[in-house]
């Protein structure tokens, strides 16, 4: 059965979930190793973007002649944005729960959506504004409001990372903008180089030969670099071409459901009854959809 352009887009978003989802998990594995914030980010975006260009360099050579101002302008105005967001999102990870970051995290459809509808002008029917309103109706759930599971939240971690959530709101539409001129390949790999550089700046990836569990957090920021980032982002990138930033947004909450289960399973982070109800409105959003 050949799948149409939607069906696609939806899969590819579905698929991407699941990379992102394990990565606040990987983080904090990461933490535990030694590792401070802004130098996961750094070896993890380096490690991308070598992946990035071993695939760039055997099929996509020729995307690399040419590179218009307006693409040049999208990439450094996606990757200020990008490098903000992770920032902020891997320090609200060292400060609180990985449940609880997923879920704050996870406010960034309802930018997105706010911003493509201002922005890009994209209509906003029926079953988008109902799937968005159950979305947020979902993390407000998830958020934990249950007096016998209470939620301890970080003042500054929850000012992060919602902050980040915008940021990353606005990167999605430059990214969308690059992907009309490049393949999903070269948005992926130019945006991870660009990405690498600006936390080499903060922290040096050459932190890994002077830390004693260097070998552990390889063995995690490796996988990280390429199930939790470029696979996921690419796969991201090429839903944002069939279904636009707005659905792909609200798709892409199935992340939560997938950072709240990891977070059980891998942190023993519990989840409360109302947790789980939120997360099943929240994939119900997506069922909407389509």
């Amino acid at each position: 059965m050949v799948l149409g352009k939607d069906r696609l887009g939806y899969l590819y978003i579905i698929l991407a979930s699941l990379g992102f989802g394990v990565l606040p998990i990987l983080v904090k594995f990461s933490f535990a190793n030694g590792a401070a914030p802004m130098q996961v980010q750094s070896l993890r975006y380096l490690l991308a973007a070598l992946a990035g260009w071993v695939v760039v360099l055997v099929i996509a050579r020729h995307e690399l002649r040419h590179f218009s101002r307006r693409f040049l302008v999208y990439l450094v105005l996606q990757c200020i944005c990008g490098v903000a967001a992770d920032s902020m999102y891997a320090i609200a990870l060292s400060r609180m729960e990985a449940s609880l970051v997923a879920v704050l995290y996870y406010a960034y459809p309802v930018f997105i959506a706010l911003l493509v509808f201002f922005i890009l002008k994209e209509r906003f029917g029926r079953m988008r504004l109902a799937a968005l309103a159950i979305t947020i109706a979902g993390c407000a759930l998830v958020v934990g409001i249950d007096p016998t599971h209470p939620v301890k939240v970080d003042g500054l971690g929850a000012a992060l990372i919602i902050t980040a959530a915008f940021v990353i709101a606005v990167a999605t539409i430059f990214i969308q903008k690059m992907s009309e001129e490049k393949s999903v390949l070269v948005v992926v790999t130019t945006t991870c180089s660009l990405s690498a550089l600006g936390f080499a700046v903060m922290a040096p990836p050459t932190f890994i030969l002077t830390i004693p569990t260097a070998g552990n957090l390889l063995l995690l920021i490796g996988p990280m670099a390429v199930f939790s980032t470029v696979a996921p982002f690419a796969l991201y990138v090429l839903g944002l071409k069939y279904i636009g930033a707005s659905n792909a947004a609200i798709v892409a909450a199935a992340e939560l459901v997938v950072a709240l289960a990891a977070s059980y399973l891998f942190l023993g982070e519990r989840l409360a009854l109302l947790q789980l109800f939120g997360a099943v409105l929240i994939m119900s959003a997506g069922v909407l959809l389509q």
